[in-house]
């Protein structure tokens, strides 16, 4: 999921943080976490987005409002 530091420059949310899914520590992303954000993952592929997802939820389902972006950036930006 992570992107590259010139796929990640050309464009990425306000605030975004590029997070490789391989050595992601979902705890420590939580625990960062203000209770009142969401969480919108971005990935390589829907698939791939989902998983982390996934992967958040299953760490701490109660606390993360966590959700996989469909399309990724390009449909977000879509979406304007």
């Amino acid at each position: 999921m992570e992107k590259t530091v010139r796929d990640y420059d050309a464009g990425h949310i306000v605030e975004a943080i590029n997070i490789d899914p391989a050595t992601a520590d979902f705890d420590a992303i939580i625990e960062k976490t203000p209770s009142d954000y969401c969480v919108y993952v971005i990935g390589n592929t829907d698939e791939e987005a989902k998983t982390f997802v996934e992967n958040l939820k299953a760490a701490d389902e109660e606390k993360l409002f966590a959700y996989a972006i469909v399309g990724g950036y390009e449909a977000l930006e879509k979406a304007d």
